[in-house]
C-alpha cells in the first residue's frame, strides 16, 4: 500500500512538471517579430497572433490563433487575405523564417 502511494505521488509530481515545461516552451518565443511599421507578427501568450503587412501600401492586419508544432508556429485565421501561415523558429528561437517560392522571409525580435 505504501509503495502504491509513493508511486502515485511521484506520478502526480512528474505530471505537474510536464505542464510547466510546455508553458516554458511557449513563453520563450512570445513577442513581436519584425517591425510593426512595416512587417511583423505578434505572438501572444493566449495563443492568438496579429499579422501586420504594411509593405507596398498593403495595410494588412490579420488576427487569429497560432499553434506550436516542433520548431514551427502555424498561424490560422478566417481572413480572406492570404498570409504565410508556417513559420520556423531559428537563431535560438529569436527569429521566425518562412519561404514562398524562391523568396525567404526572416523576422527577428527586438527590431525596434
Amino acid at each position: 500500500m505504501k509503495t502504491l502511494q509513493i508511486t502515485l505521488g511521484l506520478l502526480l509530481i512528474s505530471s505537474l512538471f510536464a505542464f510547466d515545461l510546455e508553458d516554458y516552451e511557449h513563453e520563450k518565443f512570445i513577442g513581436t517579430y519584425g517591425h510593426k511599421a512595416s512587417y511583423a507578427i505578434i505572438i501572444n501568450p493566449d495563443m492568438t497572433f496579429t499579422y501586420i503587412d504594411n509593405t507596398n501600401n498593403k495595410n494588412i492586419s490579420i488576427s487569429g490563433k497560432w499553434e506550436y508544432k516542433g520548431k514551427e508556429i502555424h498561424l490560422k485565421s478566417n481572413s480572406r487575405s492570404k498570409i504565410r501561415s508556417k513559420w520556423t523558429l531559428i537563431n535560438k528561437d529569436s527569429c521566425l523564417k518562412s519561404k514562398k517560392g524562391f523568396t525567404y522571409y526572416t523576422l527577428c525580435r527586438n527590431c525596434d
